[in-house]
C-alpha cells in the first residue's frame, strides 16, 4: 500500500484571500478634518497637536523626496554602467576582432 501512496501527487493548498480597498488619501483626510475640529487657538493641546501635525506632514513628504531622489541616482548609475561596458565591448571588438578574423 506505501508503493501506491507514493506515485499519488498531492493537490495544491488553495487560499481563499478576499481583498479589501483601503484608500489611504480618504483616511488621511478624515482625521486631518477630525483634528481640525478639534483645534482651538486658545487650546495648549490644540497649539500642540497642530504644531505636531505639521512636522509628521513635512517629515513625509521629505522622505517621498529622498526615496525619489535616490531612485533617480541609482538609475543614472546603472544606465552609465550599461554605457560604459557597451563602450568597452565596442572597443574590444573593433580593436582585436579583426586580428582574430585574420589568422
Amino acid at each position: 500500500m506505501a508503493l501506491f501512496n507514493f506515485l499519488k501527487t498531492t493537490k495544491p493548498i488553495q487560499f481563499d484571500f478576499k481583498p479589501r480597498f483601503y484608500d489611504e488619501e480618504k483616511e488621511g483626510r478624515q482625521q486631518r478634518l477630525k483634528e481640525l475640529e478639534g483645534l482651538s487657538e486658545h487650546d495648549t493641546e490644540g497649539i500642540k497637536n497642530r504644531i505636531s501635525g505639521g512636522f509628521r506632514r513635512s517629515t513625509d513628504m521629505s522622505a517621498l523626496h529622498l526615496r525619489r531622489k535616490m531612485v533617480l541616482r541609482s538609475n543614472l548609475m546603472v544606465m552609465a554602467l550599461v554605457m560604459l561596458l557597451a563602450l568597452g565591448a565596442f572597443l574590444l571588438l573593433n580593436v582585436y576582432l579583426p586580428g582574430w578574423l585574420n589568422k
